[in-house]
């Protein structure tokens, strides 16, 4: 009996109402009647007490702080995942405006090479058409030159010619016949002139 109570004392802390259900196993009662060892029942009892007691100190509060751990862990797990989440949204946003960005920039410089290219195109057709008019000029003033030369040269040569005719016709008196043969000689005078 007093080693009962040590190991109530040491499993249930000397809890008393064990104490008295040991007391009373002592006495034969209804359990005695059914079979039942009141000692034995107490003892298991107790052995149960002290399995719950080591099991909940040694396994449950383990178990349950791993699962607590594997809790939050998970929950951490989670917590990373939004934020990879998150920032994979905030770097697509980010990618899709630099994207927009470099598209704004590339319309303007190919807008800016456009305008660049007008005005040099303009540039360039103002100056051939500058040009081209200075050589329009320039071989029109030639053009005048060459013409008032060969004017000159023919008057020259018209007048040399009515000089030379008008000389024959004073040398001698001019019939019909004589004025077709006159004409004629100042023709082929002409001919050699043109010529030369």
């Amino acid at each position: 009996m007093d080693g009962m109570f040590a190991l109530m004392s040491v499993a249930g802390g000397g809890l008393p109402l064990l104490a008295a259900a040991l007391l009373a196993a002592e006495e034969p009662g209804p359990l005695g009647a059914l079979g039942i060892d009141g000692r034995m029942l107490i003892a298991q009892i107790v052995n149960f007490a002290i399995l719950l007691g080591l099991l909940w100190a040694f396994l449950y509060r383990p178990v349950l702080r791993m699962l607590q751990e594997r809790r939050e862990r998970i929950a951490e797990s989670m917590r990373r995942a939004e934020e990879v989440k998150q920032q994979l949204a905030r770097a697509q946003q980010e990618y899709e405006a630099a994207l927009l960005r470099a598209r704004r920039e590339a319309q303007g410089i190919i807008a800016q090479a456009n305008e660049l290219g007008k005005r040099l195109t303009d540039e360039a057709r103002q100056r051939a058409q500058a040009e081209a008019q200075v050589d329009l000029d320039r071989a029109r003033a030639q053009i005048r030159l060459e013409t008032q030369q060969a004017i000159a040269k023919l008057r020259s040569e018209v007048a040399d010619l009515a000089v030379l005719a008008a000389g024959r016709i004073i040398q001698r008196s001019l019939d019909t016949r004589q004025h077709y043969d006159l004409v004629a000689d100042v023709l082929r005078e002409t001919e050699k002139l043109k010529v030369e």
